[in-house]
This record gives structure tokens, C-alpha cells and sequence, in this order.
């Protein structure tokens, strides 16, 4: 059975902040930094988390504005729970008006099998960064 029965995941979400820069920036070329939290804000920052933490965040801050480009975020289970390199779920989304930053987070009714997952984040359709998170 695949993890995303095993997990029974709520719907992911994919939301946008407004531009933390000004509106002067330049277009985005890529994703500066990914931030993995417990809360939707982003200052709960940690890379451990725990099986029962059933909501995951992840933030992308590109390196300029995004107008038009397209973020996508793959939610993987890289080695937990007996099963290995399993895609959870991903979510795209193309960015409208000036923004710099998008938020994406993972929802789970079940706790999360100990073990290790990824979240890559593609910029206009290429991998661009990849955070690396446990549960433990």
C-alpha cells in the first residue's frame, strides 16, 4: 500500500504572501531559500518533526519577483515506515502580480511514519532546491 493511502492526506495547499520586497524588484530566476515549520508563518523553523506534528509548512522565497513563473512542490517519503522514494503529493501553481514568496503545506490525518522525506521545490519547471526533514 502507498503512502498517500497510509497517511490519508487532506487537501494540499499552496498559498502566496504578499511581496516582502518592493515592488521595484527584479523577475525571479529562481528559489533563494526553502523553510520547513511547524506553523504556517514560518517561525516555528525546525528539520525534525515529530509523528504526531500532523501539519507540515514549507516556504519558498525566490530571489526576485515571480510574476508568471510557476512554483511546484513535490512532497516525497524518502525512507520511513518500510517504504522508500515515495512521491506523498505535489502541488504547482503559477505566481500572479508581484510576489517573492509561497507557502505550501502537507496535512495528514494519520502521524507521520518515523523516518526521512524530502520537499524539492521546481522554479519554472526545473528542480531548484531541496529540503531535507525527518520525523522522529
Amino acid at each position: 500500500m502507498k503512502i498517500t493511502r497510509k497517511l490519508m492526506l487532506a487537501p494540499l495547499a499552496f498559498s502566496l504572501l504578499p511581496l516582502l520586497q518592493g515592488c521595484g524588484s527584479s523577475p525571479a530566476t529562481g528559489v533563494e531559500s526553502i523553510v520547513m515549520s511547524r506553523d504556517e508563518d514560518g517561525t516555528d523553523v525546525t528539520t525534525t518533526f515529530k509523528p504526531t506534528d500532523h501539519t507540515i509548512y514549507a516556504k519558498a522565497t525566490l530571489n526576485g519577483t515571480g510574476n508568471g513563473a510557476k512554483v511546484k512542490a513535490v512532497w516525497t517519503l524518502v525512507n520511513a515506515g518500510g517504504e522508500k522514494d515515495q512521491k506523498i503529493v505535489e502541488k504547482e501553481l503559477t505566481l500572479d502580480g508581484p510576489l517573492n514568496v509561497a507557502k505550501n503545506f502537507m496535512t495528514v490525518q494519520k502521524d507521520f511514519p518515523v523516518g526521512t522525506y524530502k520537499t524539492d521545490i521546481y522554479f519554472n519547471g526545473k528542480l531548484d532546491k531541496t529540503a531535507e526533514w525527518e520525523v522522529k
